[in-house]
C-alpha cells in the first residue's frame, strides 16, 4: 500500500532511509528535518508498506 506518510511513521523511515544509505544519520537532526517536511504541505513524503512494513519511501517538494 502506498501513502502519505505520518509522524507515526518516522522511526521506520529512520531506520530505513540509514540503513539505505548504510550510515547513522544523527537522530535528533534527523527528526527536525523530518518535522519540518511534516509541517509543510507543500512537502509530501509517501511510503510504501509491504506486509506491515515500510519498505519504500519517496519525497517531493511541490510548487505551484
Amino acid at each position: 500500500m502506498i501513502y502519505r506518510a505520518s509522524v507515526a511513521d518516522f522511526q521506520s523511515i529512520y531506520s530505513l532511509v540509514c540503513d539505505l544509505e548504510k550510515t547513522t544519520f544523527i537522530f535528533e537532526a534527523f527528526k527536525r528535518y523530518y518535522e519540518g517536511i511534516m509541517s509543510n504541505p507543500g512537502h509530501v513524503i509517501l511510503v510504501y508498506k509491504k506486509h506491515g512494513r515500510i519498505i519504500a519511501v519517496s519525497y517531493t517538494h511541490l510548487r505551484a
